[in-house]
């Protein structure tokens, strides 16, 4: 995830309307789960990835940020 969001801004797309940032920039949210605990649906683990993805942003976005869903 790390090295995708670095390429993205190596690329340095410029992005006119933005207000955080003259180039096109990526957040990633990331979440692991053990698979014995998935509880059948993985609803778990995508909520777990989403809270992830607005931490990345509240931090200050360009950023990756895991959660593992164990600590729920």
């Amino acid at each position: 995830a790390e090295l995708t969001r670095q390429e993205i801004e190596r690329l340095a797309i410029e992005h006119t309307g933005s207000t955080t940032s003259g180039v096109v920039t990526v957040s990633i949210g990331i979440a692991s789960q053990v698979a014995e605990e998935l509880d059948g649906s993985c609803r778990t683990l995508f909520v777990a990835a989403d809270k992830a993805l607005y931490r990345a942003k509240e931090k200050g976005r360009n950023r990756i940020e895991w959660l593992d869903t164990s600590f729920f």
